[in-house]
């Protein structure tokens, strides 16, 4: 239930609704008691997910300010850096006919295809790709 979480989130700040919504999705059963407790006047930098403003950013830029669109634009564009670093990955290790064929296998592959087709915004994606980006540089 991700995306409808971060969806939320980025409509919240495009809206420039209160914080305690934030708050109250994140700790669901048992939010009263955390706002209480905690006193909490403005939004802790650590604990906002930036992922809301790259959808409020996409959303503004491309699609004239939905929400919805912006999110799933996301998707092509983190599959091509995913592919992207793969290719990088590759070649720097001395595969280049190779790299092509593992960066289609990653992006086509049947679990993200899935994912993605029923527009899960997610950057689960990322990480493959920093994973590799992190191993050129180390090659």
């Amino acid at each position: 239930n991700d995306s409808s979480y971060f969806l939320n989130l980025a409509k919240n700040k495009q809206n420039n609704s209160v914080y305690f919504d934030f708050i109250e999705k994140k700790n669901f059963p048992d939010y009263k008691n955390v706002i209480e407790s905690s006193n909490i006047k403005a939004p802790n930098y650590y604990e906002e997910p930036l992922l809301k403003y790259l959808i409020v950013w996409f959303s503004d830029f491309f699609f004239k300010g939905d929400i919805f669109f912006g999110g799933n634009f996301l998707i092509p564009i983190c599959t091509g850096l995913t592919s992207l670093s793969i290719i990088i990955f590759f070649i720097s290790i001395g595969f280049k006919y190779e790299s092509i064929i593992a960066a289609f296998g990653a992006v086509f592959s049947q679990s993200f295809y899935v994912r993605t087709s029923i527009g899960r915004i997610d950057t689960d994606i990322l990480n493959v790709a920093f994973f590799y980006l992190i191993l050129s540089f180390i090659a």
